[in-house]
């Protein structure tokens, strides 16, 4: 029966989606009144149970998480998370299976914990791109290890206004390194 589907080992399963509730209520309905459709309606509702309760944990954690970002969009994350803010959120998501599981039409669990990946290294890269700039300006100590560094963080980001301002950032230390030790190639070179 179509309740059974929504089972394994005897749990609700975790990727039922209220469509698939709602058809087994329906079938169930239309049962006869008898012991086993009150057993079946049972079920439902403790589907409906561990799916509203998901359904709760994950809108905390997308609210949370949606927070961070402007107008959602993972390219654009608002900056860098402090520790505290990490650890809330990785404890927020830890609430959630981690598993492609359909959440919302189009939307799973795996873009939740792509968007919380994203804010990691974000939190990385905005802090070594800015350790490259002094007083808004690149700092005449930068090495090349360090502008490699940061270049390798910035290009871990996914494609967006942050990361081509952070590019732009990088791109500028680099040319005032480049310009700071054009001599000193030229002599090594001779």
């Amino acid at each position: 029966m179509v309740v059974n589907n929504l089972f394994e080992e005897n749990r609700a399963k975790i990727g039922n989606t209220q469509a698939q509730i709602n058809v087994a209520k329906q079938k169930v309905v239309r049962l006869p009144d008898s012991e086993q459709k009150t057993a079946l309606l049972e079920k439902v509702a403790q589907t409906q149970q561990a799916y509203d309760t998901l359904m709760k944990i994950w809108e905390v954690a997308n609210s949370t998480i949606e927070n961070y970002f402007i107008n959602g969009e993972i390219g654009n994350p608002k900056g860098a998370l402090t520790t505290e803010e990490m650890v809330d959120l990785s404890q927020k998501l830890n609430d959630l299976p981690y598993r492609d599981i359909k959440i919302l039409e189009g939307y799973t669990t795996n873009e939740l914990w792509a968007k919380y990946d994203q804010l990691i290294t974000v939190s990385s890269a905005i802090p070594s791109v800015e350790e490259l700039f002094t007083n808004d300006k690149p700092s005449p100590n930068n090495t090349q290890d360090q502008i490699n560094i940061s270049l390798h963080l910035v290009n871990q980001l996914v494609d967006g206004p942050c990361k081509q301002k952070l590019l732009a950032k990088v791109q500028e230390a680099q040319q005032a390194y480049d310009a700071t030790h054009s001599g000193t190639k030229n002599s090594t070179e001779k």
